[in-house]
Parts: C-alpha cells; sequence; structure tokens
C-alpha cells in the first residue's frame, strides 16, 4: 500500500497532532526497526515522489511502503524553504550522491521491519496538520482526540487545538499513485483504477484530442470543481443545532481541476434568513450555497436536516422565470433531481428550493416561497480563501 500523509504541515503553538494508533504500531527494541540516518545529509538526484511528513521516522515509513523508493532525504521544520518535505528517491543501481545540508536527513528504507512499525512518537507538539478534514469535533482534552481518532477505522490523522475552543480535526487523506510518466498518443486513453474509490465515485475518462480543448463551461462550485462524496461520517456527539454559530456536521471530498485534494465542509446554519439572504450570507462567510447533483449527496445532506427542526433549509436551487425552469445557482447542471410527491408546485409563487421531510425519514426536494424565512446549507472549500459577498439580484 502506499502510505497516507499528510497534504500540508505547519509550526503552530498550542496545537498538536499525531498519527492514528489504528494506523501504526510502536516499535519494541527491534534493531531492525532501528533507522541508520545520515544528518545534515542530502541524497541529491533520483527524485521520485513528494510527501509531506513531520519527522524523518515517518518519511521513512513512507519510503518503505512506497514500492518504487529506494532511499529519501527529509527536511526539516528548520529548513528555509522545503519544511517537512519528504523527497523520495530511485535508483536501480542503489548509487547515492551525498552532499552536506544542514536541517537535512537522508537515509534508506528499513526492508525487514514490518510496513506499519515506527520507531518514534506518533505525538507532535507544536504542530498543525492542514486540510483533509472529514470532522471537527469538541473533545475536554488531547487524550480524547487522540482515542477518538484511534477508535474510528476511518482516521489517519488528527490536529487538537485548544486554543480553537477545544476543536479536535479528525483526517484522512487518499494519497493516489502516479504513472512513472504521460505522454499524447493518439487513441489511447488511460486512467486511475477505481478500486480505492467503491461506488462513490463518478469518472470520466478524456481522448488525447478532447484534452486539447478548453473546457469554458465548467464553472461549478466555483472553480471548476465536481463534487464526490466521501463516506458521511456524521459524528453523533458533535454539536447540534441550536448551539451558536454554524455546525459541522459533514465533510465530503471535492475535484478540481487545480487541486484534486480539495477538502469541502457543508454548515447548517442555524439562523432563520429569506433564500436571497441566505446565499449571500452564504457567499460572505463561506463560500457559496449547497448544490445536491447525486443521491450520495443528497443521503449526507438528508441527515443533516433530520438533525433540526420546521419546514426544510433552504438550498442553491431556484426557478427561472422566463424559462420555468429549475437551475443551481453555480450552474451545476439539474441532472440529478428528488422532487417530492407533486413538486415542483406553484413556480409563480414558490421559485425557491427547500429540503423538507416526505415522510418521517424521507428528505426530499420541495419548492417554497422565497420570502419564507428557513435555516439553510452552506459550503466551504478549502482551497478558497477569500470570501466575496456577491450579492444575489
Amino acid at each position: 500500500m502506499l502510505w497516507p500523509y499528510p497534504s500540508a504541515i505547519s509550526v503552530k503553538e498550542n496545537t498538536d497532532s499525531g498519527i492514528s494508533l489504528s494506523l501504526v504500531k510502536q516499535c519494541e527494541n527491534s534493531a531492525e526497526c532501528e533507522p541508520q540516518f545520515e544528518l545534515d545529509t542530502n541524497f541529491l538526484q533520483n527524485d521520485w515522489e513528494f510527501a509531506m511528513a513531520p519527522n524523518a521516522e515517518y518519511c521513512e515509513l513512507i519510503c518503505r511502503n512506497n514500492p518504487h523508493c529506494n532511499f529519501f532525504s527529509f527536511f526539516t521544520g528548520a529548513s528555509d524553504t522545503k519544511s517537512f518535505q519528504c523527497i523520495l528517491k530511485k535508483n536501480v543501481t542503489g548509487d547515492v550522491n551525498r552532499v552536506s545540508q544542514p536541517n537535512v536527513i537522508s537515509g534508506f528504507p528499513l526492508q525487514k521491519c514490518p510496513s506499519s512499525m515506527i520507531c518514534a512518537e506518533t505525538i507532535y507538539r507544536n504542530i498543525s496538520f492542514e486540510g483533509n478534514n472529514y470532522s471537527i469535533i469538541t473533545t475536554s482534552d488531547f487524550q480524547t482526540c487522540q482515542s477518538t481518532c484511534g477508535n474510528d477505522s476511518f482516521c489517519h490523522f488528527y490536529t487538537y487545538g485548544p486554543s480553537k475552543q477545544n476543536n479536535c480535526a479528525l483526517k484522512h487523506v487518499m494519497n493516489i499513485p502516479l504513472p512513472e510518466g504521460i505522454a499524447i498518443k493518439n487513441g489511447l486513453t488511460s486512467g486511475f483504477s477505481l478500486s480505492r474509490c467503491g461506488s462513490l465515485r463518478t469518472t470520466t475518462t478524456t481522448s488525447t484530442e478532447e484534452s486539447k480543448k478548453s473546457d469554458t463551461s465548467s464553472t461549478y462550485w466555483t472553480t471548476s470543481i465536481i463534487m464526490e462524496v466521501l463516506p458521511t461520517h456524521i459524528d453523533p456527539t458533535s454539536s447540534t443545532i441550536g448551539t451558536p454559530g454554524p455546525t459541522i456536521a459533514a465533510s465530503v471530498k471535492i475535484d478540481t481541476s487545480e487541486n484534486p485534494d480539495v477538502i469541502f465542509t457543508v454548515y447548517l446554519v442555524d439562523e432563520l434568513k429569506t433564500w436571497t439572504e441566505a446565499i449571500n450570507y452564504c457567499r460572505c462567510h463561506y463560500t457559496d450555497m449547497v448544490s445536491i447533483s447525486s443521491e450520495m449527496l443528497q443521503m449526507v445532506m438528508a441527515e443533516l436536516v433530520l438533525k433540526t427542526t420546521g419546514p426544510g433549509v433552504w438550498i442553491g436551487l431556484r426557478n427561472h422565470r422566463m424559462s420555468d425552469t429549475w437551475y443551481w445557482i453555480n450552474q451545476l447542471p439539474l441532472n440529478y433531481t428528488k422532487w417530492g410527491e407533486g413538486e415542483p408546485s406553484n413556480p409563480l409563487i414558490h421559485r425557491c428550493g427547500m429540503l423538507g421531510l416526505n415522510g418521517p425519514q424521507d428528505v426530499v426536494w420541495k419548492t417554497a416561497c422565497c420570502s419564507m424565512k428557513l435555516r439553510f446549507l452552506c459550503f466551504n472549500s478549502s482551497n478558497i480563501f477569500e470570501k466575496h459577498c456577491i450579492s444575489y439580484p
């Protein structure tokens, strides 16, 4: 297997991070699992793949689980430009070009050591693992955050920040193997295996001729974003509606043309607003209002609706007055629908879409008067940091 690693690592005071205790095992005085590092030494050239690691021991673990890695160089947090980078090297001859370089640690994989054995602390003080959140919960202390991650087989890492209202961010990553080279050849189509994705991912293959054409119509989710759902992992112990501020209730992963590892977080906002007020609020405080493009995403949103009270929650669904057609405000095609019985109804009055109940547990799409005041669903994208308060007409 390819060993998981955080997407980004930074130094942050009063923040602690760690590796799931279900992911690694501590070695016990095993000489075969004690890495022999070359301090202040960089192995030049032969770069095969780049990863992120909190220390040299974890970099070695990544190399050990990569079939192409013959040796590695790790840049410590004190490095000027490549802090926490773990550079995996490939050279079938085994020749190494060593140079002296401060704050760089190099070494070789421990071939005789079990793939999940690590001889290092799995808790990193004043270190933050950035992104990859699938759930954020509140815990009383770091140990509870650590055990919560360890007891969840989906959790790879966690970051705990007592300065941020005791937030415990549970993290999961999917590191995809890379081909040795890529070339354009007419008549050939390539792709990645879906073995890691189960039935949750929707994939489109593109021929070489099609890939040369610029796609100007993909404006989904602000920056050519197409959404796909990870396992829901809604924590029943997390905050529910009624607490101050927005409630983080679920997270899903998004693929973008610019960055394939963007994390998308849905917020069920506990404020009553009209549809227009809600969308403007989402665009000022988050990225935009939620749209629903698949049955799996509908299931995720349904979990949120079942957590709250009232007639329903606003989503980014709107009726076009002139053509009498329904559309998503972020221009996502309306290929998937989940209308309730008799819906859509009375578009002259009911021109905005919401999620509501069609039965005790059946969450469907309904239409309503846009001036009605409801709670609503917003989302944040981890690669969009600036908020734009663009008013909806």
